[in-house]
């Protein structure tokens, strides 16, 4: 069984890590499934950037499933 590093991102860094705004992530949250973050506070929210990772995978298989 491998082990993968968790790494975390905060709303911003998640912004440059995606090239999307916080509008489109949440967006995608509400309509796609988008990840959820992984703590969530009044003031600050960190995103598993392994769950992000899978999300992006899973959509861009789905979509090459769809073409065939």
């Amino acid at each position: 069984m491998q082990h993968q590093l968790r790494r975390f991102a905060r709303m911003r860094q998640l912004e440059d890590y995606c090239s999307a705004n916080r509008t489109t992530i949440y967006r995608w949250q509400k309509a796609q499934g988008f990840p959820q973050p992984f703590i969530k506070s009044e003031t600050s929210a960190l995103y598993d950037l392994n769950e992000i990772d899978r999300w992006f995978n899973d959509r861009a298989l789905a979509n090459r499933v769809e073409q065939l």
